[in-house]
């Protein structure tokens, strides 16, 4: 019985369920009870309540606090948090994510990248360095050097020595300043292998042409950071481009300049030489000789004016109130047009290949106190290549008025001219002719025209020259010491079938014509109006042709005959 009292204890004591220690001990803590069977592992606790812990349902091994730690998995941490890692020692990690801690990030040695773009970190406490909301700090432990990580600002990356920016990156890369402090960068110089900023020895700025396209719509001067340049003129205005003096530019500066409109031209302001328009599509090359701008393609090597080919019939502009006569006249109003009939010839006859083309300058309204006079022909120019059209509906709205000089005057052109005059007044006092053409090649036409008074001819012609009215015109006042048509050497002047309104009693002291050596031809008119003095002249075998007899010269302007001697003819 004894022994069976044992035996039932025994197994009741293996059958029962397990429990815990529940008072301290020095004894081990079994494995039964969750223990390792050995006296080396102890827990403190709570002293005035039940403390529960909640353990992961798996298996793993617990770290030291006051070690490395490893994590195999993403750990998050609760907003307003700081994780601060080595704390004490020389190198440290410090990531807060409040505005009262001590600093974004203080000093950072890590062998992999550190990504912050999910920081929004405040800097404070950082000696000597800009103190900025928003920005991570790495900070090398002395006062005033660090450096500045701002993913919005405009230099995203700054580096600080001694207090002072040393360089960084901004938002385009590496800035200026981090490569020597940026002494000696500008817009020509470039970054060495030897540390140094030194100039390119070609293109760039340096003066061979790279033909870096460099556009203007607008005014503009050119550097010397442009040379090597193709400067592309557009924006189809009017404006100019000036080269400064070539001592201020690269020993080797070389130009392209290209103006790239169709329809507009531009002035070149070279240095040393007159400004002039380089015209639509025309380009030129200017580089620096020995501190002097020479042109390419120039016999003497200088700078001055192309001439334009006329690609098609073109129109241009005068406009005595608004215009000047420096713009290229391919507009109207101010600005663009031109201000003066001389200047519109000059151009024409210095400037222009005619292409056989046809050029015409619309005057506005406006009286003019000056015509042209001029010596030159056209080059390449058709019949009526050159037109000046006023004011159809009111001719005397575009007035040429000179004094002590002739309004229009061609003589001994040397080459081929052909001049069409339209829808305007043309008079002169004291002195001088309406018009007056001499020389062979010369040829001028009037349409619509309101002519005188004159104070000497309302139309001269010499030496071959020829002068035609091609549309119903009016003879206007006096013409005080010769005739209205006077053809002298050869030269022609004739109208056929128009009507001539004679308005403001016309008067002349020699004739109505007077053909010395020279034909006047005016067949089938109606005269419209009367006039004082004699009707005609002939002398010198000169010819005046009505068409009619001597029917025609009887019944020509005038309130006395006319006369004929030296082989001279009026029929």
């Amino acid at each position: 019985m004894k022994l069976r009292g044992v035996i039932a204890l025994a197994l009741a004591l293996l059958c029962a369920p397990a429990f815990a220690q529940t008072n301290p001990g020095t004894s081990p803590l079994s494995g039964a009870k969750g223990g390792t069977n050995n006296a080396f592992m102890q827990f403190t606790g709570p002293s005035s309540s039940i403390k529960t812990y909640t353990l992961p349902d798996a298996s793993g091994t617990i770290d030291l606090l006051n070690q490395a730690q490893t994590f195999t998995a993403a750990k998050t941490f609760a907003g307003g948090l700081s994780v601060i890692v080595n704390q004490n020692a020389a190198t440290i990690i410090d990531l807060r994510n409040t505005t009262s801690g001590t600093g974004a990030l203080a000093s950072l040695a890590v062998t992999n990248n550190l990504d912050l773009s999910a920081f929004g970190l405040a800097g404070s406490g950082y000696t000597g360095l800009p103190q900025i909301a928003n920005r991570a700090y790495i900070h090398s432990g002395a006062a005033n050097n660090g450096i500045i990580l701002d993913a919005g600002g405009v230099k995203p990356i700054d580096f600080y020595i001694n207090n002072a920016r040393a360089g960084g990156f901004t938002s385009a890369g590496l800035s200026v300043d981090s490569l020597a402090g940026g002494s000696g960068a500008n817009s020509t110089t470039f970054w060495r292998g030897d540390g140094t900023w030194a100039t390119p020895s070609g293109g760039g700025g340096s003066g061979a042409w790279s033909n870096t396209r460099l556009a203007k719509s607008a005014a503009y001067t050119a550097v010397t950071g442009d040379c090597g340049d193709t400067i592309a003129l557009g924006g189809s205005a009017f404006y100019t481009l000036t080269l400064s003096a070539a001592s201020g530019y690269a020993t080797a500066c070389t130009f392209v300049i290209v103006n790239e409109d169709s329809t507009r031209g531009k002035t070149l302001a070279i240095n040393g030489y007159s400004n002039f328009i380089l015209w639509p599509l025309q380009s030129v090359i200017v580089f620096n000789q020995n501190n002097v701008w020479r042109c390419g393609g120039r016999g003497s090597g200088g700078c001055g004016p192309q001439r334009w080919v006329l690609p098609a019939n073109t129109t241009m502009y005068i406009d005595v109130t608004n215009g000047s006569n420096s713009n290229d006249g391919l507009a109207s109003g101010s600005g663009n047009a031109l201000a003066s009939f001389q200047q519109a010839y000059d151009n024409a006859a210095d400037r222009i290949d005619f292409n056989s083309k046809i050029l015409t300058f619309s005057v506005a309204n406006g009286t003019y106190t000056s015509g042209i006079n001029s010596q030159k022909g056209l080059i390449a120019c058709v019949y009526l290549c050159l037109v000046f059209d006023g004011n159809a509906g009111s001719p005397s709205s575009v007035l040429v008025s000179t004094t002590s000089a002739s309004a229009f005057t061609w003589f001994q052109t040397g080459g081929q001219m052909s001049v069409a005059f339209k829808n305007m007044k043309v008079t002169t006092t004291t002195s001088g002719d309406c018009f007056w053409v001499s020389s062979t090649g010369v040829y001028v036409a009037g349409y619509n025209l309101i002519i005188g008074p004159c104070a000497h001819v309302g139309i001269r012609a010499y030496n071959n020259a020829e002068f035609d009215m091609l549309s119903n015109f009016t003879i206007a006042g006096a013409f005080g010491q010769g005739s209205f048509a006077y053809a002298n050497a050869g030269a022609v002047i004739a109208w056929q079938g128009l009507t001539v309104t004679l308005s403001g009693a016309p008067s002349w002291a020699s004739a109505f014509v007077l053909a010395n050596g020279g034909q006047i031809l005016i067949q089938s008119n109606t005269w419209s109006g009367s006039a004082t003095g004699p009707r005609y002249n002939a002398v010198n075998l000169g010819l005046v042709d009505t068409g009619t007899g001597a029917s025609g010269c009887s019944a020509l302007p005038g309130n006395a005959g006319g006369a004929t001697s030296a082989g001279g003819v009026c029929n």
